[in-house]
């Protein structure tokens, strides 16, 4: 069985697949396979003619009218071909017409990145450029006694330092929760509210506690090594048991538990039943583990104001969710008020979702300096 996989896009009447995403599957299938198997049926899965740039192409890749039925169908995609329908369309696709497997297949994606032409989010250089750097916990849980800045406020190239009471008194909001989760009882699901610098507590190793902005990055890493944070160290723990366990040390002190949010599904008395009459009854501890993605390139926004509005470029896969974050929940502003855009992304892996608190520092500092401003992360920062 080969199956030929591509995403669909309605425009109009007509669902159109990118071709490129054909020809790489079709390329996968040499003469020699095809022609071997051709004759017992190949079935693809999905596969449908893409916007190709010739006169004529929809009936060139369609050449028969049984097929011509297939996908001028509402979807095509929803019922497995008949093996004589895909069997001529993948000869078809073989042919010298189609010019899939011995003709030149013209690369629409990818050259720019190849020559090193490639836009990343630090490639864009802003004039004028501030330079943004974190100093963060070294601590899993402690109480942030006192934070003395006056030193690096004084240092030369340092524009700006910003501590988590400054961000609330700006009116600067956390981060909300994911919503729809509830606890075991039903209320909704609690947590720590999550400031975008710490306020009052560091919570875990490598929370952010102050921000720095300097002209370059040395007058902003000096700066941030020379703010003063006198910590209390608390209790803390790192294993799930642990931190269950009755008694444990408590991660938000308005908490009851450190319980989020629990969920249960189906019904617990027949369950528990079932298992009473069991001839045997095996249990085992399913051990999730937690996942650091590296992309190649790391987190990065660069933010710039113009015209009372914030322009943030940042590395993400979510650009949209971004900016509604920021807007309705951090700042309260009209999401006209800041836009959001994204260039080439070097991976993202899922971490590159929903608005992170640097995302939150560079929008503020470039709303208050009125000057462009840039977090790279590092690499000990991704983890």
């Amino acid at each position: 069985v080969l199956s030929i996989i591509t995403t669909y896009a309605w425009t109009g009447s007509a669902y159109v697949v990118p071709s490129a995403m054909a020809k790489a599957g079709v390329l996968a299938m040499t003469r020699s396979l095809a022609v071997e198997w051709g004759g017992r049926g190949i079935r693809l899965n999905a596969i449908a003619p893409g916007p190709f740039p010739t006169a004529g192409a929809w009936e060139r890749l369609v050449p028969k009218p049984e097929m011509a039925a297939v996908f001028e169908a509402k979807n095509p995609m929803h019922r497995a071909g008949r093996h004589e329908e895909l069997t001529n369309l993948a000869v078809f696709l073989m042919s010298d017409a189609a010019g899939y497997i011995n003709g030149d297949v013209v690369t629409i994606d990818g050259g720019e990145w190849l020559k090193g032409a490639g836009q990343f989010t630090d490639d864009v250089v802003a004039p004028d450029l501030g330079h943004l750097y974190f100093l963060r916990s070294p601590y899993a849980h402690a109480d942030i006694r006192s934070i003395n800045a006056d030193a690096a406020k004084a240092m030369p190239g340092v524009r700006q330092v910003v501590t988590g009471a400054d961000l609330v008194q700006a009116g600067v909001n956390p981060i909300p929760g994911v919503a729809g989760f509830a606890r075991a009882d039903g209320s909704p699901a609690r947590s720590a509210p999550r400031h975008a610098l710490a306020v009052g507590e560091a919570r875990f190793v490598g929370e952010a506690v102050v921000a720095v902005i300097a002209t370059s990055p040395d007058a902003a890493r000096a700066g941030r090594d020379a703010v003063i944070v006198d910590y209390e160290e608390l209790p803390n723990v790192t294993h799930l048991d642990d931190a269950t366990a009755a008694g444990a040390p408590k991660v938000w002190a308005d908490a009851a538990d450190n319980y989020a949010a629990q969920m249960r599904h189906g019904n617990a008395e027949a369950c528990a039943a079932a298992f009473s009459k069991a001839a045997h009854v095996v249990t085992l501890d399913l051990v999730n583990q937690r996942l650091a993605p590296t992309s190649l390139e790391p987190r990065s926004v660069l933010g710039s104001y113009e015209n009372g509005r914030v322009t943030l470029r940042l590395s993400s896969q979510m650009p949209g969710g971004v900016r509604d974050t920021l807007c309705n929940e951090a700042f309260g502003w009209p999401t006209d008020k800041l836009r959001v855009l994204v260039g080439d992304v070097g991976g993202g892996f899922g971490m590159k979702t929903g608005a992170y608190p640097e995302d939150i520092l560079v929008a503020h500092g470039a709303h208050t300096l009125q000057r462009p401003v840039k977090w790279i992360s590092e690499r000990s920062e991704e983890f």
